[in-house]
């Protein structure tokens, strides 16, 4: 019987932690953190009521990859010349793990993902309307109070195709059709405003897959609205779009300059976690934005944890986008959220993976939180779809 009690209140313990995380992971420190101990603890009270607890954990999915990244990261620690940085580095890996380890038991069913998904877009829908009503107010390109322009970027990026999918399912009726056409407009002109070049490439890069894959129509129909806004816009948004081909003084142009941080270390281990921004800071004229981050996903693994983690983020990189496309394949037609959310995850997968080539917002812990939600959702769909 107090098996029974414990793992019911395990249950509602990670349900709160999942909510307080994925809700308010963009703006509230304490909430979020509060979410994650919650989680942890229900997480916790649940494997310690399994009678195999080694087989149950190291049978969920993509949980060594998650392994591996905590060992190479936590081994780290021990060469990075500057070892706080490298604590910190870890501690968020640590931290998405766990995240995903929490959202993984409270989505293995279908529908409580579908449920939770949507609820999240209400909040992202909430969100964006503030984004837009607070840049039309200021007219600037800034941080507001619930997040900066980069992590609203990529935030709406990870979602904009979730709603897009939905509007497209079969005998969905036509309320529901107005309400996500009107949540994909909502992220797709948040996107816009921001004024963030990498996720301008990726949202173009995305819809240009979308269309190609999917429906030509809504993409035409995208891009007409698109072209009716240009006389309206402001002269930066074509001096930042012009900046996107520009080499000259770019972050591009800077990357070998990071690469000189690897002379005299090693090429294998890298050096260490969280050890790039100790470096650009301390040791190396590297200003504005490419001080904190290397601005690409491979290269930030490339320097921090050397050859072994580029290896082990290329591995990643084609074994998730396989599944991916495995999921598209088996999906024959939209028929419900179900196959609609699993056919936007490859679209969803190579936006994200296209903002990351040129910025890098997945050391954000509200990027963390998202994508640990829509990959543990992903892997239960993918779980009962393919296997």
């Amino acid at each position: 019987m107090q098996d029974v009690f414990n793992l019911d209140k395990s249950k509602k313990l990670i349900e709160i932690g999942a909510v307080l995380i994925l809700f308010f992971a963009p703006f509230v420190n304490p909430l979020h953190y509060l979410g994650l101990l919650f989680g942890l603890l229900g997480w916790i009270i649940i494997v310690f009521n399994k009678s195999n607890r080694i087989n149950y954990f190291l049978n969920i999915p993509l949980v060594k990859w998650f392994l591996v990244f905590n060992l190479i990261s936590f081994a780290g620690i021990f060469y990075a010349d500057y070892t706080s940085y490298a604590i910190r580095k870890w501690s968020r890996v640590f931290q998405a793990t766990v995240t995903f380890l929490i959202f993984f038991e409270i989505v293995k069913d279908k529908k409580d993902f579908l449920k939770i998904l949507n609820y999240f877009l209400i909040g992202a829908f909430i969100i964006g309307v503030h984004g837009i009503l607070n840049y039309h107010f200021t007219n600037a390109r800034r941080a507001d109070a619930l997040m900066g322009v980069n992590t609203r970027a990529i935030y709406f990026i990870s979602l904009l195709f979730i709603p897009l999918f939905f509007y497209m399912v079969k005998d969905i009726g036509l309320k529901y059709k107005i309400l996500y056409g009107l949540t994909s407009l909502n992220f797709f002109y948040n996107i816009i405003i921001t004024k963030t070049r990498g996720a301008w490439i990726a949202l173009f890069g995305g819809l240009l897959l979308f269309g190609v894959l999917y429906n030509k129509k809504i993409l035409i129909i995208i891009i007409l609205i698109f072209l009716i806004s240009v006389p309206f816009m402001q002269e930066d948004y074509f001096d930042r779009a012009r900046s996107i081909i520009e080499l000259e003084d770019s972050r591009i142009d800077k990357w070998p300059l990071t690469l000189e941080m690897l002379e005299g270390k090693s090429l294998i281990f890298g050096v260490g976690p969280g050890n790039y921004y100790a470096y650009a800071q301390y040791e190396y004229d590297i200003s504005g934005g490419m001080r904190r981050h290397t601005h690409n996903l491979f290269l930030q693994f490339a320097i921090e944890l050397g050859l072994i983690g580029l290896i082990y983020i290329s591995a990643f990189t084609i074994n998730i986008f396989t599944m991916a496309i495995r999921a598209c394949k088996s999906v024959k037609s939209i028929k419900n959220l179900g196959s609609a959310y699993l056919s936007s995850f490859l679209i969803i997968l190579f936006s994200f993976y296209l903002h990351t080539l040129t910025h890098l917002s997945i050391h954000n812990r509200s990027t963390a939180a998202i994508l640990m939600f829509l990959l543990a959702g992903f892997v239960s769909l993918y779980k009962d779809a393919i296997c």
